[in-house]
């Protein structure tokens, strides 16, 4: 390749003859093509220099036809060991998460604008999107590393990441699934118990790496460092990586540039959550896999009350226990009963002190600055009280926050939650219409 010679020209007048010779005429041009360059390092020490002194140059340098900058994928030479005997390996002293063996391919809902994830993510799995099966032929290795997926909380990153790694599990590969907290809190443990040779040995012997949640490394500048080197192993070996995350690396914060250029290296993939109309699918979906048989208006009010796809799977694996622990019919009554406290956690993270504010402001006739003020009249104090409860028991506020909203000491607002909280033990006609409307309003 012309082009790969006459940057190493370059390079010898910026650097010199010796050291390009040295460490990047020794390099092996595997093979490009029009947007690929593929080379091979002889050792861990000659990837690691090209990572740090030369990648940045490549790519000013060396551009497509169409002026894009070439994606370098740089391997280590796999050498044939002498052969040796086979030590016992000791078992590893970190614990990994679980894989849900209801998180497969085959149950995750697909939608039409998670076509191009689904399809990638499954060639990895050998899984055929046509006949929705695994291929009896394993296919070329996949151009992209890493491949990493984002998307808001619900949108199925784990089911999909879990989906894959027990797939290769099936097939016999060496895959390892963790997610960024459990890499992190193994680190810490090997840091303390001096055990980072067991730590390195038991995150970088697979052949895939699998990361969930690598938004959770933020902030982390030990944890980072370790995964920069992890990172490095996987891709200069020629080894999978597979990242999740809530948003796309050139948005995550608090994490190293040098690791989100990594990140960027393959390709990113949006993960977008099922929309209100695809709840249906999912209800059934999770039926058939509980082995749960509902009648239609239970699955109506369930569709109703929990309007996001990880709230309704919460609320059908708390009804799949209970059918576990006890095969009697489950009524309307039953049902609203077991799932109470997930529907108010929803209604809960529905609602927000500005909604709050808005409903009482609108159901006074006053304005939210007079709730918030510090006027004495009863026609204001009476609404402020009010708030003040809402927040405290729709919101689960302490009692020092809910002071700071209204500007009061937090003794204040818990005399004003006491005053409400005596009138409706007394059962006061004016609070109990009053609370009566607003409740309905803030369950809207």
């Amino acid at each position: 390749m012309q082009m790969w010679e006459r940057f190493l020209d370059l390079l010898d007048k910026d650097l010199g003859k010796e050291i390009v010779g040295k460490w990047l005429r020794s390099l092996t041009l595997v093979r490009f093509d029009a947007a690929n360059l593929y080379l091979e390092a002889e050792d861990s020490f000659q990837a690691n220099w090209f990572e740090e002194h030369i990648r940045l140059k490549a790519s000013e340098h060396l551009k497509t036809a169409s002026g894009k900058p070439f994606k370098i994928h740089l391997h280590i030479k796999k050498k044939v060991p002498f052969p040796k005997r086979s030590p016992e390996v000791p078992a590893s002293p970190f614990t990994l998460d679980p894989l849900p063996q209801e998180f497969s391919l085959e149950h995750f809902i697909l939608t039409e604008p998670n076509n191009l994830t689904f399809r990638i993510l499954a060639e990895l799995a050998y899984f055929d999107v046509t006949t929705w099966s695994f291929k009896e032929e394993q296919p070329l290795p996949t151009q992209y590393n890493p491949v990493l997926i984002y998307g808001v909380p619900g949108s199925g990153k784990t089911h999909l990441l879990c989906a894959l790694a027990l797939a290769m599990q099936k097939q016999k590969r060496e895959v390892l699934y963790v997610k960024a907290e459990t890499f992190t809190e193994h680190m810490i443990k090997a840091i303390r118990q001096s055990q980072m040779a067991a730590f390195r040995a038991a995150y970088r012997n697979s052949a895939i790496l699998i990361v969930d949640n690598i938004e959770h490394f933020a902030n982390k500048s030990a944890t980072q460092e370790e995964f920069f080197h992890t990172f490095n192993h996987y891709h200069m070996s020629g080894k999978q990586l597979i990242l999740a995350s809530s948003s796309p690396p050139s948005k995550l914060q608090g994490i190293e540039s040098r690791l989100i250029s990594r990140f960027e290296w393959g390709v990113t993939l949006q993960l977008a959550p099922l929309s209100q109309d695809k709840l249906p699918l999912l209800l059934l979906k999770k039926l058939k896999l509980y082995h749960l048989a509902l009648a239609p208006e239970i699955s109506s009010y369930l569709l109703s009350t929990f309007p996001t796809p990880s709230s309704l799977t919460k609320a059908l694996e708390t009804l799949s226990y209970k059918n576990h622990m006890d095969s009697s019919p489950l009524s309307m009554v039953t049902i609203k009963t077991i799932t109470q406290s997930l529907a108010d956690e929803v209604q809960g993270k529905s609602l927000s002190v500005d909604k709050i504010l808005q409903i009482l402001s609108e159901s006074f006739h006053i304005s939210q600055q007079e709730i918030l003020g510090k006027t004495q009249t009863k026609d204001i104090v009476f609404p402020r009280q009010l708030a003040m409860y809402l927040l405290r028991h729709k919101l689960r506020m302490p009692y020092p926050k809910i002071g700071k909203v209204f500007g009061k000491d937090h003794s204040t607002v818990m005399s004003s939650v006491k005053v409400i909280e005596k009138e409706l033990k007394e059962k006061t006609p004016s609070l109990m219409k009053a609370l009566e409307s607003i409740e309905k309003r803030l369950g809207e």
